[in-house]
């Protein structure tokens, strides 16, 4: 999301007409964004029940049996956990009270996905929407609870990042090809309604058609090695992946609902395979 940023010496020649005679303005504490742990399991979140609000990187580590994925939804005051599966499960856009901001994208049992993303103060819902072996999402087995984000109590600057992927209705735009090694990938949601980025490394062999086939069928066993991305974004979002990748084939998809039609974004198109040297 674009933000107006005031020139520095307009902004301090303003709050220094607005404080009172002999107020000495507290100091900008300026640092590293804030860094937040969550444990995954199933199907439940470890998390402190609050944390400061600002640029923030948040690290999903996953100790479960199955993938998890942690969704940040931030809500209007008065709303509900309750509100929030039954929002969850309804086809078409998300409700105005209910905003998604992004966050980890699913990692594979033993392991973690890192996104930095810039929280504003308020109560927020997080919750995972993978799919169990059953087909009922996860956050359908408790994996849902509520986030307190307080105000920040520093500056941090957003990430720099080496790349940006844009999401689009339906599909992924690259700015530059991903290489091998280490990237902060700026993900921006362009299009017109809610889209997520799932990015995996394939197995030998396996094509993003394969994947599908086996998500579709809930096998145990999935043809990927390593996956990482951003979950929900509303539109005009922005989130941070922090990722290294080896050499390989990899996908890109996004398993969000159509809000017109009902339908996979992936069956509209948007699902990108490429290889990574």
């Amino acid at each position: 999301m674009r933000r107006l940023l005031v020139p520095v010496l307009l902004a301090s020649a303003v709050i220094a007409s607005a404080a009172p005679v002999g107020h000495v303005p507290r100091p900008r504490v300026v640092g590293p964004p804030h860094e937040v742990t969550v444990v995954a399991s199933d199907f439940a979140f470890q998390l402190p029940d609050t944390i400061a609000g600002g640029v923030t990187t948040i690290t999903l580590r996953n100790s479960g049996s199955q993938p998890h994925e942690l969704a940040l939804l931030k809500l209007a005051a008065g709303h509900t956990l309750t509100e929030v599966v039954a929002a969850a499960q309804k086809e078409g856009a998300a409700p105005p009270w209910m905003v998604e901001r992004g966050g980890p994208g699913a990692a594979l049992p033993g392991a973690e996905t890192r996104v930095t993303v810039d929280l504003a103060p308020g109560r927020y819902a997080i919750l995972c929407g993978v799919p169990g072996k059953d087909g009922a999402p996860h956050f359908m087995k408790g994996m849902v609870r509520e986030l307190t984000v307080t105000a920040p109590t520093r500056t941090a600057p957003e990430p720099t990042s080496d790349l940006t992927i844009t999401l689009v209705d339906f599909d992924f735009r690259l700015s530059t090809p991903l290489t091998a090694g280490a990237h902060t990938i700026r993900v921006v949601n362009a299009g017109s309604q809610t889209h997520m980025m799932l990015l995996v490394r394939l197995a030998p062999g396996a094509t993003v058609d394969t994947v599908l086939a086996a998500l579709q069928d809930h096998r145990d066993s999935l043809p990927i090695t390593w996956t990482t991305g951003a979950s929900a974004l509303g539109k005009g979002g922005v989130a941070y992946v922090h990722a290294t990748l080896a050499p390989g084939t990899y996908g890109l998809a996004c398993f969000m609902d159509d809000d017109t039609d009902g339908k996979s974004h992936i069956a509209h198109g948007m699902l990108k395979q490429f290889t990574v040297r």
